[in-house]
Parts: C-alpha cells; structure tokens; sequence
C-alpha cells in the first residue's frame, strides 16, 4: 500500500452525474486497490483493468458501467468484513447518477456525460477537478490525480 503522510491525506470521494460522496482519505481510497488487485487478478477477470485502470486513475465510460458494475460485485462479494463499502455503493450511487443524468440531459446543447471517477472532495480541488477535462484523464499513464495532490 502506498503511504502517504496524514497531514497532507487529502479527503477523496467518487463523483459521478450530479454525485459527490465523500469515501475517506488517501490511504483507504489506495487501500481499496490494493485489496481489489489481486482479487480480479486470481480470479482472472478479463476486464479486471476497468478498476485496477479506468476506475483508479481515470473515470468509467459510460459502455464500460456494466461491467464495472459486475467486478464490484465480485470484489463485494470478497469484502467479508465491509471495510470498503462506502467505495462500493458510492461508486454504484454515482453510476445510477450519471446514467439518470444521462438520460435526462443527453439532448441539451453542450451537456456531454459526466462518468464515475475518484475526485479530491476538498475545496478548491474538487472545482478544478470537475472542469479537468476527460482527454486529460484519458492521457494520464502516471499516477492519478487524487493522488498527485499529496
């Protein structure tokens, strides 16, 4: 797990559609990874790098949300104790917000879909992070930037 110093563990959440749901610090966001990597690996999971990729350092697309949906249940399933829990459902929430969203927006000029992605909840980064945008995600082969804000 990486370890990052307390004083600067920033607050994280999951956002997705019009949702902002705070989940925890730095460490348990990492911690989630951390246990879910080996778990979809073992189970060789064909789309397991839509969490171990898409989900920690860029968003779900809206044609990935399915099947992102499906290896939360597995890692659900594996998460006895429920330690990662408030991952699971935010991310589960935020899915249903950006479809509804979606659905209810897709013919408006301008409006273009808002995925499911790890955000820093704290202000000011969690404005500029909502107008990061989804091209500079999809570049990013480093660490993410929930991350980077340490």
């Amino acid at each position: 797990m990486t370890s990052l110093s307390s004083q600067n563990n920033l607050t994280l959440g999951i956002t997705g559609g019009s949702s902002l749901i705070e989940v925890g610090d730095q460490n348990y966001v990492q911690g989630f990874f951390d246990f879910a990597k080996p778990i979809l690996f073992e189970k060789n999971m064909a789309d397991a790098a839509l969490i171990i990729d898409r989900l920690y350092k860029k968003y779900v697309r809206r044609e990935d949300a399915e099947k992102t949906a499906f290896l939360l249940q597995v890692l659900e399933r594996q998460d006895v104790e429920g330690k990662f829990n408030r991952i699971l459902s935010a991310v589960r929430y935020c899915s249903d917000s950006a479809e509804l969203n979606f659905l209810g927006f897709k013919d408006f000029p301008n409006y273009s879909y808002e995925p499911v992605r790890i955000v820093v909840a704290e202000q000011p980064w969690f404005l500029l992070e909502k107008k990061r945008p989804l091209e500079e995600y999809e570049s990013n082969e480093g660490q993410p930037f929930w991350l980077k804000k340490s």
